[in-house]
Parts: structure tokens; C-alpha cells; sequence
């Protein structure tokens, strides 16, 4: 398609006449500023939107979003309505990923609150909230489970304890569309889904702690609960494996019955089947079984996400709730009734990669938002802004009561793989303060904000078209993608440097499963009194040198000075165990305090016992707390940024040694002026 093929209708809108391709039934039309219609007409996205037109039942006109791009049948970006008794509904106007749509949460955390407690916030989340291909939730369905949660969406998380009633008011269609029938779903598709409620998956999906940056609309943006400065939440997912598998059969499924009614298509990518049809019937179905398990699935994610905030914000702020402001879809075929030619008509209305934005006063909005109209959100590309938009009476009008979804793309997944860098993407993402939790760097370059339109020059053309009108825009602070298993994918080769970012991590986290595996069952022998002690007379002195090279490597941005008198007795100790003491303690130190600081190691005796210390210039400890650090699990506040998170048994680990030896370990400390601990071991 060329640019000489449109007709100009206004600023932002282009048609393609019926007269562009045989078998049109209506015009078509793309919404787009000039400058961005070269890039909308780069891939075949625009003969999509004219095969669109050719649908059987098709009213109006098919339309074509501003973030515009090419899909499977219909354009992503694109909308259609059918009307019965000849309207068609087709698995290509929904898409593979069913629902995939965004829930946006508001919060009563300002900015500089959350800076501190970022990095743990981000993992927390990303520990919390399971992401990557194929990967498992916390949850384990039976199948009987499961087609009660494809019947019921939100309304089974309702009941299940993971969402409140004002979560259900503030979701599209309360997080349950009607008509879903779980017999018309294969026994693979429910494999699939069977364990992944609660999950992320890879792709284009996030969660993301945003803040606000800037309001546009003061009145709606109160309305929603969002201020200037601060913070929200945005997860972005849709019905993972379930849905796929649904679209997966309708399209092989629906081949038969093209030719059953003798509907003739420009792609065989369209198959369709009228929606009065069994087969037509079959299919919306499953899909709504598919739209309801991403409701379901984007709930269970807010009950992990509200749990994550509450685990590392509890006590340090004053309110670190989420609360909801609305949960919108993107790929749906859903019935609603439009004005077309002077009469409401009810209607199938296709949304692919677009999403509803319904005005003020119309049925379906929350009573919450009837006169400001239906929250639209529109994420951008990682890294970059996303908006919060409203619905508009002009929308209802124009589109269907439609608008954009997200930036659009403006280079395929495989070509952004071969032209962009994971690694050095993250690493341009965390210099300017984003920080970042994703297992694949393949993941992130497909999902860069190169490979995408900037979102900016979207939400500019709806904004001016009239079809939504901004409220707020939001930045990312932390984003948290969908991870793989990137080193054994067969289809991707790597470059020595990627791999090699892939297998520090991967020695990390093994040395981390490594030492919290260790270090539970140290407990379990502390606390069961069946740790054994193997004492042998030692110095002090060859203790440390035994450990000295771990300690290098603990404190390799820290100055540690060591003080062991030359006359210091020998004593009774079991060396590694004590070694392992020193170790942990000094891995404390390194936690709580700035890089470059000092961190000593010293010791001294008296008639009784030897007195070995560990002191740091850190941020010190409440004197209330003092006696809690050694309990397990007890994990204090005020870690430095980028320390990882320590397992909460290193303390209590230590105490449990100290005392098998028949000693005492203690803490001085004042909040802001490090910590000394202490421990004494008997001469005798």
C-alpha cells in the first residue's frame, strides 16, 4: 500500500476506499499523522486493514490505530465490527494472546519514599511474580478449577481471597466476560493454563513501578487517584499458554467452515465463521473461557504484587497499599451495541492490539468514572513513558468507542534480536536510573524502545483526533520482563559476551540456591543441637588466613583492616566453624555500609576468653532490634542499592555457632553510626 492509495478525511485520519482492493464491503481507515504514516505503511499492515473490509457482516468502516503494525489476519492496532445475521467472528481480529491487557494500580508513595527500598522492591516482585516461557504460578488448578476460573474470571479470584470487590468494579466487563464454555476448550489448552495462574510469561509483558510524572488532567487524574510525583504500578500480561492453545485449534478448527459457508477471503489468515454458527458459537466460547483466565491471571499477579509491596515497605512508609484503577483489554471480540447510520446496532466488535475507550455516561463504565469516562491505558516501549488516557464521546462516534493499545512496532522481533544488544541495552536502561529484572537479554532486545514507534507520537494522534484525551503520563523507575531460558534456546546464537552475562548470572544464583541450602541446613542442626563441633587448638590469626581470600573477595570495594595481636592465645575451636562466623559477619558489614568505607576485624583476650569483634562505618542498628537480628529470617533495613538479599539466617547461623562453643555474640550500635558485633569464645 502507498501513500497515493489514501484518501486525507482530516489531520489524523486516512481512508483506503472500497475501491482499493476487489471485495471490500467498507472503506477502511488508519488513524496516523502524516509524519508517522511512512512507518505505517513500511510491512504489510496496510493490506491487512483492507482485507478487514471484506469480512462478511462487516459495518461502517475497519479502522487502523496510530501503533498500527503487521499481525496474523488482522493488523495489530486494528478494530472491526460485524453485525448479525451475516457478521463473521474471526480468531485472527482477536489474536493469539487473548485478553493481553494492562492493570494499572495507584498508590499513596511518593517518589522520594520508595527511592531507598527500590532494588527490593524490583526483586521482590520479580521473586513474587513468576515470568518467562512456560513458566509455572504459585498456584496448582485441578481442571475441574480450572473451568470454574474460565466461567468466572476475577469473580473466582474474588473468592479464592486474591482481589477486593472494588478490584472486580474498576476491571472491564468485572473481569467476567459472559458466554464462556469450557467444553469448547481442548484437553491441551487446559494443560497449558492448568499451572500457569499468576504468571507473567516473556514477550512484551512487564510489570512496572512507574512514577507519575506529569498531569494533564487534574480533575480525572484526582478521580483515579494519581498525583504528580507519585508512584504506580502497571502489569501487563494476558492468558499465556491457555490462550495461545485456544487460538491455536480456532484457526485450524474454523478452516472447514470458510468453506461450509462459502465466504471468500484475500488471506486464509481471516478464517472466520458467522458468530450465529455452531462453529462461530464454539469459538467465542473458548475465547471468552481464554478472556477470563487473563482477568483471573492479572489478579492473582495484583495479590502477589500487594504482597511484595507490604513485604518490603511494611513499617516504612505510611501506606504502601495498591489500589486499583482500572484493568482494560486489549484482544477481545466482544458484543456491544454502536450507532451506525442512525440506528444502535448491536454488534461484534473486534480489538486487536487496540483498546476500548468508552465516554462519559455510557453503560460498562464504572460508576466511579461515569463523567470523566473509561481509563485508557497505553504502555510504552521499556524504558520509555506510558499514558493515562479517558474515553471520549468522539471515540464512541469514530471508533467504536476504540483507541490505541501501546507504541507499535517498527521492527519484527527477529530483527530486533539481530540489530539491538540485550546486554548493553540493560546496562543504557540502568544509567538512567531504571532499574531493571529479566532472565533473557534476548527478551529485552525484542522489547526495546527502539524496536518500537514512540509512544509520545501515538498517544499525540488520538489525543488530537479526539478519540481519547489524555490525563497523566508515567516514567519507569524499575521494570520487571519476562525471563527464559535463553542458553538452551536452539534457534538464537549468542555472541561470547552474551553468553558469558548469562553465565555469571547463572553462577550467582547457583551460589545463592548454594548458600540458602547450606545455611537451612546449618539451622536445622543448630536448632535440633546435632551440630558437631570439631575442636582442635588454633590461633586466631590462621583462622583468618584460612579465610582470607573469601573475605578479599566480600570486601573488594571496602577497606578491610584486620588487628590480631602476635601474643593472642591459642583456643579450643572448631576453625571452619568459626571461620565461618567471621565470614558472615563480615558479609553483614559489607550489606550495611557505602562502598570505600573501613570495615575491621579485631581481637583481644582477657584471663577468661578471647573477644573478637567485627565493626562497620554503616547505617547502624535501632537499639529496639538489637536482640531480633539474631533471630532467623530476621532481615534488617537499610541494605545498600545493588547488595543482593542475604537469606535472614546469617546471624542467627552465627549465634548458634558461638554459643555450640560455649560463648556469647553481641551488637553495639546506634542508627547512622555502624555496628560492632561481638563474640567471646572460653580459653577453657
Amino acid at each position: 500500500m502507498r501513500k497515493q492509495d489514501l484518501k486525507r478525511v482530516s489531520e489524523y485520519v486516512w481512508e483506503v476506499p472500497k475501491s482499493f482492493q476487489d471485495g471490500m464491503r467498507v472503506p477502511a481507515r488508519l488513524y496516523s499523522s502524516e509524519r508517522m504514516l511512512d512507518l505505517a505503511l513500511r510491512d504489510r499492515s496496510g493490506i491487512q486493514l483492507a482485507n478487514t473490509a471484506t469480512l462478511p457482516g462487516v459495518v461502517k468502516y475497519t479502522l487502523a490505530m496510530p501503533d498500527m503494525h503487521q499481525g496474523y489476519g488482522f493488523p495489530i492496532g486494528g478494530v472491526a465490527a460485524t453485525e448479525a445475521p451475516d457478521g463473521v467472528i474471526s480468531p485472527g481480529g482477536v489474536g493469539y494472546d487473548i485478553n493481553c491487557g494492562v492493570r494499572l494500580l495507584s498508590t499513596k508513595i511518593l517518589r522520594e519514599e520508595i527511592e531507598p527500598y527500590l532494588e527490593d522492591l524490583t526483586t521482590a516482585l520479580y521473586h513474587n511474580c513468576p515470568s518467562g516461557v512456560g513458566e509455572k504460578g504459585h498456584l496448582r488448578l485441578s481442571q475441574k478449577e480450572l473451568d470454574q476460573l474460565a466461567v468466572e474470571g476475577s469473580k473466582w479470584a474474588l473468592k479464592k481471597g486474591y482481589a477486593r470487590r472494588e478490584d472486580l468494579e474498576r476491571t472491564e466487563e468485572s473481569g467476567q466476560l459472559a458466554g464462556a464454555d469450557p467444553s469448547q476448550v481442548s484437553q491441551r489448552a487446559k494443560q497449558r493454563g492448568m499451572p500457569q495462574v499468576g504468571t507473567l510469561g516473556a514477550g512484551n509483558h512487564f510489570i512496572e513501578i512507574d512514577v507519575i510524572d506529569k498531569v494533564y488532567d487534574e480533575k480525572a487524574a484526582g478521580v483515579m487517584g494519581l498525583s504528580l510525583g507519585g508512584i504506580a504500578l502497571q502489569i501487563h500480561c494476558g492468558s499465556r499458554g491457555f490462550g495461545h492453545q485456544v487460538c491455536d485449534d480456532y484457526v485450524k478448527r474454523l478452516q472447514p467452515a470458510v468453506h461450509k459457508y462459502g465466504i471468500q477471503l484475500p488471506d486464509r489468515q481471516l478464517v472466520c465463521a458467522p458468530f450465529e454458527s455452531p462453529e462461530g458459537q464454539a469459538y467465542y466460547g473458548a475465547m471468552a473461557c481464554a478472556a477470563n483466565y487473563a482477568f483471573a491471571n492479572r489478579q492473582v499477579l495484583l495479590h502477589y504484587a500487594r504482597q511484595s509491596f507490604e513485604q518490603i515497605l511494611a513499617g516504612k512508609v505510611a501506606d504502601w497499599d495498591l489500589y486499583q484503577v482500572y484493568d482494560i483489554a486489549h484482544n477481545m471480540a466482544k458484543f456491544e451495541t454502536h450507532e451506525v447510520d442512525g440506528q444502535r446496532k448491536r454488534l461484534c466488535i473486534h480489538r486487536k492490539g487496540a483498546t476500548r475507550a468508552f465516554g462519559p455516561g455510557q453503560p460498562g463504565v464504572p460508576a466511579v468514572y461515569q463523567e470523566i469516562g473509561q481509563p485508557v491505558l497505553v504502555p510504552g516501549s521499556m524504558g520509555t513513558a506510558s499514558y493515562v488516557l479517558v474515553g471520549t464521546q468522539e471515540s464512541m462516534e469514530q471508533t467504536f468507542g476504540s483507541t490505541c493499545h501501546g507504541a507499535g512496532r517498527t521492527m519484527s522481533r527477529a530483527e530486533a534480536k539481530r540489530r539491538i544488544h540485550g546486554g548493553k541495552l540493560k546496562d543504557q536502561l540502568e544509567r538512567q536510573g531504571i532499574v531493571i529484572r529479566a532472565g533473557s537479554l534476548k527478551g529485552l532486545a525484542e522489547e526495546a524502545p527502539d524496536a518500537y514507534k514512540e509512544v509520545d507520537n501515538v498517544v499525540a494522534v488520538v489525543h488530537g483526533a479526539g478519540i481519547a484525551r489524555k490525563v497523566a503520563r508515567l516514567r519507569p523507575l524499575a521494570v520487571i520482563k519476562g525471563s527464559a531460558n535463553s542458553l538452551l534456546q536452539s534457534d538464537v546464537i549468542f555472541d561470547e559476551s552474551t553468553r558469558q552475562y548469562f553465565l555469571q548470572s547463572i553462577d550467582k544464583d547457583a551460589d545463592t540456591l548454594t548458600r540458602l541450602v547450606d545455611d537451612l541446613l546449618m539451622m536445622s542442626r543448630l536448632e535440633a543441637e546435632a551440630l558437631e563441633v570439631k575442636r582442635k587448638l588454633c590461633k586466631l590469626s590462621e583462622v583468618i588466613e584460612t579465610i582470607q581470600d573469601r573475605l578479599d573477595n566480600l570486601t573488594v570495594k571496602h577497606q578491610l583492616q584486620v588487628n590480631i595481636p602476635d601474643d593472642l592465645p591459642p583456643v579450643n575451636i572448631d576453625d571452619i566453624r568459626i571461620g565461618q562466623v567471621l565470614t558472615n559477619l563480615v558479609e553483614n558489614a559489607v550489606k550495611f555500609s557505602d562502598d570505600n568505607t573501613n570495615i575491621r576485624i579485631e581481637a583481644e583476650s582477657n584471663d577468661k576468653d578471647i573477644i573478637v569483634s567485627v565493626t562497620d562505618q554503616g547505617s547502624g542498628i535501632p537499639p529496639e532490634i538489637h536482640e531480633k537480628i539474631f533471630e532467623r529470617f530476621f532481615q534488617g533495613n537499610g541494605s545498600k542499592a545493588g547488595r543482593r538479599k542475604g537469606t535472614g539466617l546469617g546471624l542467627a547461623i552465627c549465634r548458634g555457632i558461638i554459643e555450640a562453643h560455649g560463648g556469647k555474640i553481641w551488637v553495639e550500635s546506634q542508627p547512622d553510626q555502624g555496628a560492632r558485633f561481638t563474640f567471646s569464645l572460653p580459653l577453657n
